[in-house]
Order: structure tokens, then C-alpha cells, then sequence
């Protein structure tokens, strides 16, 4: 696993993405806030993501994209869902 570089996370932590997942061959992309950055770990919540949770557990890949002062930018990983818990 790639780590991510500290000067990618400041452009995006705290700020809203588009996250996209698929169960099959329908995409689906919203718009998220990202939480946290824990390491590696991408921390955002569910917020009335229906189709996005239900892609999830299908299928647990799933890319985030943003644009900060005229790049785009993309993360693509495997997403751990969590309905409870403690943030790791």
C-alpha cells in the first residue's frame, strides 16, 4: 500500500470530494466530507450514502477525486466500511 505524502493529505482533509464506488457496471459518485486522515485511512461518513454503502459491500473499492488550484487529484484503495466502532 502507497503511503499518502503529508502535502496531498493538507489539500483535501477537512474539505468535501467526490467518491465514487461501483457494485457492477452502474457507477455511482457523490459528494463527501472528509473527516480525518489517520495514516493511511481516509475517514468519512456515511451521510444518506445509500447506493454508495450498498456498493461498498459488494464491492470494496472505490476512487476519491478533487481539484485544488488547477490539478485534479486521485486516490483509488479498498474502503473498510464501519457502521460503529472506534475511528482507527
Amino acid at each position: 500500500m502507497l503511503k499518502i505524502p503529508k502535502r496531498i493529505v493538507s489539500l483535501f482533509e477537512g474539505k468535501v470530494v467526490f467518491l465514487a464506488t461501483t457494485a457492477h457496471t452502474n457507477p455511482n459518485i457523490i459528494c463527501v466530507f472528509v473527516n480525518a486522515v489517520v495514516g493511511n485511512k481516509i475517514i468519512i461518513t456515511d451521510n444518506l450514502m445509500s447506493q454508495t454503502s450498498a456498493n461498498l459491500k459488494k464491492n470494496p473499492k472505490a476512487a476519491i477525486a478533487f481539484y485544488y488550484s488547477g490539478k485534479a487529484f486521485q486516490l483509488k484503495g479498498v474502503v473498510n466500511y464501519q457502521t460503529g466502532g472506534e475511528v482507527v
